[in-house]
């Protein structure tokens, strides 16, 4: 596939995926920014996809994002950088760590924490 043109941190490429759905989105690409708290990657609300929505968050030591849910959404984490706990509830913690991927059931609160001494990276990814 050739690169049709670079529009800010994406790159738009000329030949369009085939899928079952009809759809007006082409693959591109997108640069993970470094330094940045949360940068939105792919999202059904700018019409970047159809129905997820992901983003990468970097959070220093100490830091965590605050307890929350993804409601009827499934939620997989792909930890990049650093390490971490993923407190489930009040009932359970898992331990996180680079290389890791992590997946939260819908309606599952949850909250995750940079316990490393350097920051803490991951993606997210809700569907």
């Amino acid at each position: 596939m050739k690169i049709a043109k670079q529009k800010g941190d994406r790159l738009l490429f000329r030949k369009e995926a085939t899928t079952k759905r009809k759809s007006s989105l082409s693959p591109f690409c997108m640069k993970l920014s470094s330094g940045e708290k949360y940068t939105r990657l792919f999202s059904k609300k700018d019409g970047s996809a159809i129905s997820l929505r992901s983003g990468c968050v970097v959070l220093m030591p100490g830091e965590n994002v605050g307890e929350h849910s993804t409601e009827a959404e499934e939620e997989l984490l792909i930890i990049l950088e650093g390490k971490g706990k993923l407190s489930l509830g009040k009932t359970a913690e898992l331990d996180i760590e680079k290389d890791s991927a992590v997946y939260i059931p819908p309606r599952t609160l949850h909250d995750v924490k940079n316990t490393g001494k350097e920051g803490l990276k991951y993606v997210f990814v809700t569907a």
